[in-house]
């Protein structure tokens, strides 16, 4: 028995994925190790796994025409990664990207055809994921609408931190398009931060000085 294969089985039973996975999906699960910020998937390319989140967290986002890109959604574990396509599309919606290192367990995609269209418990599983994805796509439509202080709040807890409360945020540009603001709109919003002293930055490294503070703007308070 290989490495591989043991992890696989421990990983399964963690996750109960024999719950709603036939034997002869799980026969053919494969394992995936993905490091940080790295792309599972890429809009408009060809989808050819459905991969099921089992360590790590992902972070869903869409590009637009006009350059711009929105976060859809903020994944953990144990999250399906296509489901939305797996049945109906023939390439995917959304790009998919690591926040920190990840697992997956991944089955091609002609398997699934194969052994779970008809599955009623996979099918049921596939329905459970995407009302759980529409739940969070849903509370960050809702944040849209709430100030970009509140909003910024919200995306520096979803972000990766080490144990010091401490994160490396992307170029403000991108961050800023992320937010579906302006670079100017958001060091207005992290000086005002700063002088609150809730958070601590200095180029790209912030630290939070205040979570209490941080998690209040976050709830919309």
């Amino acid at each position: 028995m290989n490495k591989n294969h043991t992890i696989i089985k421990e990983l399964i039973k963690v996750h109960s994925l024999d719950k709603s996975l036939n034997h002869k999906l799980l026969d053919h699960l494969e394992l995936f190790s993905f490091k940080k910020n790295q792309e599972i998937y890429s809009q408009n390319e060809i989808q050819n796994f459905l991969y099921f989140l089992v360590n790590g967290r992902l972070q869903v986002n869409m590009y637009h025409r006009n350059g711009k890109v929105s976060v859809l959604a903020f994944l953990e574990p144990v999250s399906m990664i296509g489901d939305l396509e797996i049945f109906d599309f023939e390439v995917v919606k959304y790009n998919v990207t690591t926040i920190t290192e990840s697992l997956c367990l991944g089955i091609r995609k002609e398997i699934v055809f194969k052994y779970g269209q008809q599955d009623p418990k996979f099918l049921k599983l596939v329905i459970s994921n995407l009302g759980q994805k529409l739940f969070l796509v849903s509370k960050i439509l809702i944040n849209i609408l709430q100030p970009l202080k509140n909003r910024f709040a919200y995306y520096i807890l979803q972000c990766d931190k080490n144990q010091n409360e401490e994160l490396i945020l992307d170029k403000r540009e991108y961050t800023a398009s992320l937010l579906g603001t302006t670079k100017r709109h958001l060091n207005r919003v992290i000086e005002q931060l700063k002088k609150d002293n809730v958070i601590h930055m200095k180029r790209n490294r912030l630290i939070i000085l205040d979570y209490d503070q941080l998690k209040q703007l976050a709830d919309g308070e």
